[in-house]
């Protein structure tokens, strides 16, 4: 059982951008973790600022996810390296 830390980022004069739905792009991210550790996450990017971006996931049982990580902690998987959950739209 994890608890990440769901960091509300201050996007006052940044602008938001959107994955085209259903076209979001699968990527791997460094989910920050209340007791200050990462927690490496398989998902989707769903909105993005210069500097971070929203992943959201899903886990074994189904459960959905989503948070904001340092665009830093992002990136996208090398070919057959993602082994994340469909995500329910």
């Amino acid at each position: 059982m994890y608890e990440h830390a769901d960091r509300r980022p201050d996007h006052t004069g940044h602008t938001v951008h959107r994955f085209t739905y259903k076209q979001e792009p699968e990527v791997i991210a460094q989910v920050p973790l209340v007791d200050g550790g990462p927690l490496e996450v398989h998902g989707y990017a769903t909105f993005w600022t210069q500097e971070e971006v929203d992943v959201a996931w899903t886990d074994d049982r189904g459960s959905t996810y989503q948070c904001w990580v340092p665009a830093s902690q992002v990136r996208r998987p090398a070919p057959g390296e993602w082994h994340g959950n469909y995500l329910p739209r």
